[in-house]
């Protein structure tokens, strides 16, 4: 009987020890993460004054004879303090009011300016995207020319201080980046031909990702060109046309993921997002050499390795091919987000072996293993929506929100486009457990 109660007093220590452990990792994400916004926010400046406040009057409460006047003292510290909570206003009100002065939210107004083969839904709301091909199960080649570089066109030379002031809110990284300069479909073959360049992050923050910024001169991107009536198609545009995906992750209980988007991205700010949103990069096993051509393999790597990254996947030392979204990288279709100019985007999925409360526990997991620069997840939090739901029209998808019964999500065109083609595909294709 004792030796029984002894391995139960162990077992309950180790129990114990235990739950301290993962509290105190929470308690020391909680406390880094808050850390890091306030020494971002100019926090310290709060802090010293807060400070020297305290020493001051600490100092001088029972001291007559000093040489600052205590009211004096106190008019500064008071002043500091006030000016690090305007800085701290000021910094979420830019958050708040950046993202509708470089594309515009007026989408029903942008789909009558232009002629186009908008995607709509059932109730015949039409979204600022043309599907320009379904690729599921259909073949597609990269024609990829290393050596065409994009250059900014002359419309718009002398301007690119203003355009990148649009961004105050982003932490940008430049980097080379995948241009598509035409994509078309061969009847005659049956391939969708994508021929690529080279171009680069700083060209697509100037240009499709600041589209309707007004500048000194009274125009925007959008007014210089991309005049209309008609979409230009991606052969005659003049826009950066950096080529992105956005995706869907799946889990083996037939749920799929949304994330709620940083407040520091570039675009789409607190919205709810594709499962990975972001653009197909040239570090991805096709090296950062423009000399490296880029073909279809090193694309559907690229893909993989972002949807490890964005929603943290990584298991411990496991290799890509062992992890929880190593299913086949399904390529749907080929659109253009009509917001941004006429950004291309890829339309991908892939299944997970894991449930959802397994993703969300690696999710959560790797929250605050370091990062490479560029490689930071979209959002630190993920909802997931019932496949079922999804695909017998209970989900209500509109352009700028969906609904799934109480609950709304936020979410600009680009996502629920890309989940409204989905939603399509697999009503089709897609059959739950």
């Amino acid at each position: 009987m004792v030796r029984y109660i002894i391995a139960g007093v162990f077992a309950g220590i180790h129990i114990l020890l235990f739950a301290f452990a993962i509290i105190r990792t929470r308690i020391q994400r909680i406390v880094r993460n808050a850390l890091y916004w306030f020494v971002k926010k100019d926090g310290l400046l709060f802090s010293v004054a807060f400070l020297a406040a305290v020493i001051f009057y600490s100092n001088n409460s029972n001291n007559n004879d000093t040489l600052i006047d205590s009211k004096q003292f106190s008019s500064i510290a008071i002043s500091v303090i006030i000016a690090w909570s305007v800085l701290l206003i000021k910094s979420f009100l830019i958050g708040y009011l950046e993202d509708p002065l470089k594309l515009t939210e007026d989408y029903e107004g942008l789909v009558q300016k232009f002629k186009g083969d908008w995607l709509e839904n059932d109730k015949k709301e039409r979204f600022p995207v043309i599907k320009d091909a379904d690729l599921f199960q259909k073949m597609w080649i990269i024609i990829d020319h290393p050596y065409w570089h994009y250059k900014l066109p002359d419309e718009i030379h002398g301007y690119e201080p203003e355009l990148m002031a649009a961004h105050k809110q982003k932490n940008n990284y430049n980097h080379l980046a995948i241009r598509v300069y035409k994509w078309e479909w061969d009847s005659n073959k049956q391939i969708f031909n994508i021929y690529t360049g080279r171009t680069t992050y700083y060209n697509s923050l100037l240009t499709n990702r600041a589209m309707d910024y007004k500048l000194t001169n009274g125009y925007s991107i959008r007014d210089i060109l991309s005049l209309g009536p008609g979409i230009p198609d991606l052969e005659n545009s003049k826009l950066s046309n950096q080529i992105g995906v956005n995706g869907f992750l799946v889990s083996s209980d037939d749920y799929v993921c949304l994330v709620l988007r940083r407040s520091d991205l570039a675009i789409g700010k607190r919205t709810y997002g594709t499962s990975i949103s972001g653009d197909i990069h040239t570090r991805y096993e096709m090296g950062i050499n423009n000399k490296l051509k880029v073909d279809e393999n090193g694309v559907l790597k690229s893909i993989q390795k972002t949807y490890i990254t964005e929603l943290r996947l990584r298991e411990g030392n496991k290799k890509d091919d062992e992890l929880l979204a190593i299913g086949e990288i399904k390529v749907l279709a080929a659109y253009r987000d009509i917001v941004e100019g006429n950004k291309p985007q890829f339309l991908t999925f892939v299944k997970s072996k894991k449930t959802k409360e397994y993703i969300n526990k690696i999710f959560e997991g790797n929250r605050n293993q370091p990062a490479s620069k560029g490689e930071r997840s979209d959002g630190d939090k993920l909802v997931w929506i019932y496949m079922g739901n999804l695909m017998c029209g209970t989900v209500c998808i509109h352009p700028t929100k969906i609904k799934d019964g109480k609950k709304e999500y936020v979410m600009v065109p680009s996502a629920s486009g890309a989940l409204l083609m989905f939603a399509k595909w697999a009503d089709k294709n897609y059959r739950c457990r």
